[in-house]
């Protein structure tokens, strides 16, 4: 319950926040966000709801934080301190300290992309011994060849890297050098392969290939590029999650059909790797579905999560805990 003051520290954490999901993140969540300092790693995705930018809260850190080996093409690095503001009567001892952002707090509603009685990954878990954590390093493939760039290539086209694309997979696999990795899964997509090649033959591994995690069928809008999709459409590209989730794009899949295919995936390869690192090569809208699976978010939300090219997003799994998943580095972009 909050005393007197007016600003009550319920909780620090250390953040690595990509600055569009920082800015636009808090409007959904009732939560005061006040940032300061240098940090290097994002854990939990408690701390992620309710971030609201501050001008002037991370000036001067950059230098730092590039030296400290954890700033990706877009990221800020700072401390974030969730704190409570006074005079809030919706906040009660019920639902504070905020371990997790209750429903209630939510302002807006919506319907949330759930695991679901056909896949029960607590059962599955189950056979995760504590204090063991799995660990998924959630990889998007580098960057395709130009004539494709801002194009709506999804599932339909089997396009090829750049050569900067060639250089991001390098570049993935130098980073995880000295990582442990016991196994690639991967989408049989040809640029997810091309991408995977290096860490592969570096590893002597052999991928796994996993139809199901393939790119999104984008359906009618295959072939478009992001600008001609309001022209064709009368709709902003810009807002594909949303607009999946809800009306659909035309021969194009839903979010239901997405989670009918990704999520049988994700628990193979859960139940197959207990307390193993696993590399997991696929596609930036793949990796959000992933990532709302385990959030327990709905798939517009991941909107504000920005996947770059050849970026590695690490999460950790820990059943025993309130929070199973944790986000330990977001969008991460080793340089190539």
């Amino acid at each position: 319950m909050l005393g007197e003051k007016s600003e009550h520290v319920v909780k620090k954490r250390h953040a690595c926040i990509d600055l569009r999901l920082a800015r636009t993140i808090h409007d959904q969540f009732d939560l005061d966000v006040r940032l300061s300092g240098l940090a290097v790693l994002l854990r939990g995705a408690d701390c992620l709801h309710g971030v609201q930018l501050t001008s002037g809260a991370v000036s001067g850190q950059r230098a730092d934080a590039a030296e400290s080996g954890w700033l990706g093409s877009s990221f800020v690095v700072f401390t974030c301190v969730l704190t409570a503001p006074k005079h809030n009567k919706r906040r009660t001892s019920k639902f504070w300290p905020p371990h997790s952002i209750s429903p209630s707090l939510i302002r807006h509603p919506f319907q949330t992309c759930r695991w679901g009685e056909s896949a029960p990954w607590k059962e599955i878990l189950k056979s995760h011994l504590p204090n063991h954590p799995t660990t998924l390093y959630l990889i998007r493939h580098g960057e395709v060849e130009e004539r494709y760039h801002k194009v709506f290539g999804g599932s339909r086209i089997d396009m090829a890297l750049s050569p900067l694309g060639v250089q991001h997979g390098q570049a993935v696999a130098q980073w995880l050098k000295e990582t442990k990795i016991d196994a690639i899964y991967a989408s049989p997509m040809l640029r997810v392969r091309q991408t995977l090649a290096p860490l592969a033959e570096q590893r002597d591994l052999k991928p796994t290939l996993i139809p199901d995690l393939r790119e999104v069928d984008f359906g009618d809008w295959t072939g478009h590029r992001w600008d001609g999709v309001k022209e064709h459409f009368g709709v902003s590209a810009f807002d594909w999650l949303e607009i999946i989730e809800t009306q659909g794009i035309a021969k194009g899949e839903s979010a239901a059909e997405l989670t009918q295919r990704v999520q049988p995936a994700l628990l193979q390869i859960l139940q197959g790797h207990p307390h193993q690192s696993v590399a997991v090569f696929c596609h930036g809208g793949i990796i959000r579905v992933i990532l709302a699976l385990m959030l327990e978010q709905p798939l517009r939300n991941m909107a504000h999560f920005n996947i770059e090219y050849g970026s590695i997003t690490v999460v950790e799994v820990q059943p025993e805990k309130k929070h199973a998943f944790e986000i330990e580095l977001m969008n991460y972009c080793p340089p190539v």
